[in-house]
Parts: structure tokens; sequence; C-alpha cells
């Protein structure tokens, strides 16, 4: 049994996590600069980012969470960083919820089930990559193509992306 009370909380069961197909809807790049200083040539950078889910069908739900890029790894991809948000609770049973945090933690169990590190990067660089080029000066920030070589990226995952010229 799925409900939602007047808190706006959807009450979902754990067994039908599992049921519930999830869609992208938007990812970006934080964009609050706190630390303004640019990093020195061969400094490591730090890119993170958000993305948001929802789900295909009822019950409506939608999860966020943060991401940051790992280049630790052979293929630079990105990982989850902390819990979701959401508007989910976890039901134990038809009466008894898990507890906010032990929610959260079996939200990203099923988060980290998906396959959704391809999705939110495409989308990422596809938004990104239309900066105009004066923005991004003025703001301390490239578009993430040119910034971390998301072409390469992505033509390992089997995509192309799309250049300026063929999208007009």
């Amino acid at each position: 049994m799925n409900t939602q009370f007047n808190d706006g909380l959807l009450r979902l069961r754990q067994q039908d996590l599992g049921a519930i197909t999830l869609v992208h809807l938007i990812s970006g790049i934080d964009e609050d600069m706190r630390d303004s200083s640019a990093p020195r040539c061969g400094e490591s950078t730090i890119l993170s980012g958000y993305t948001e889910w929802i789900s295909a069908k009822e019950p409506r739900l939608t999860l966020g969470w943060d991401w940051q890029l790992d280049t630790n790894s052979a293929a630079p991809g990105v990982v989850r960083l902390g819990l979701p948000r959401t508007n989910v609770l976890i039901m134990r049973d038809a009466h008894v919820p898990l507890s906010w945090d032990q929610s959260l933690e079996a939200l990203a169990s099923c988060i980290d089930q998906l396959e959704w590190g391809g999705p939110a990067f495409r989308a990422v660089c596809e938004r990104y990559a239309s900066w105009p080029a004066q923005e991004a000066a003025d703001t301390h920030r490239r578009p993430l193509t040119a910034v971390f070589g998301a072409s390469h990226w992505l033509r390992n995952q089997g995509q192309r992306p799309q250049s300026r010229a063929s999208a007009d």
C-alpha cells in the first residue's frame, strides 16, 4: 500500500521499490563557487553537481542526489555523494515507517543499482556545452566538455556528443 498524507510524503513499501521506473528529469553542475581561487596547473579539480529523477507513473515520486566526477577510475564517470533528497518515506510494513535516515539509506541503495551515471553526465554535457564563452569566462567556469574532455568520456560510453554545428 502506497499512501500520501497531508505532510507531502509518499509512504512506499520497501518491497515496492524495485517496481518503480525512474526517468531522468534534470542534472546540473553545482554553481556556488565558495572557493573562488582557480586551481593551479596540474592540481586536481573537483566537479560536482546534482541530478533529479521522477517516477514514470503512479505513485508520483521524486529522487534527487548529488554527484561528483570520479577521475580516479580508468574511465571518468560520476558517483553519488551523500543521501538522496526525496518525498518518499519507506514503510517497514503497512503501519510502521523506517526512520528517516533508514529510509534514505534504503533509497540510496536503490539509486546505486540504477544506471544513472551515463544519462546524468550526458545531460550535464549537453546543458553546459552551449554556454557562451564570455559567460563562462566571466564566472570562472568553462563548459564541462572543455574542462574534462567529456567528448572522450562519451565516446568511451558508445555515445557521440552532438556538435554545435549539427545541433542547429
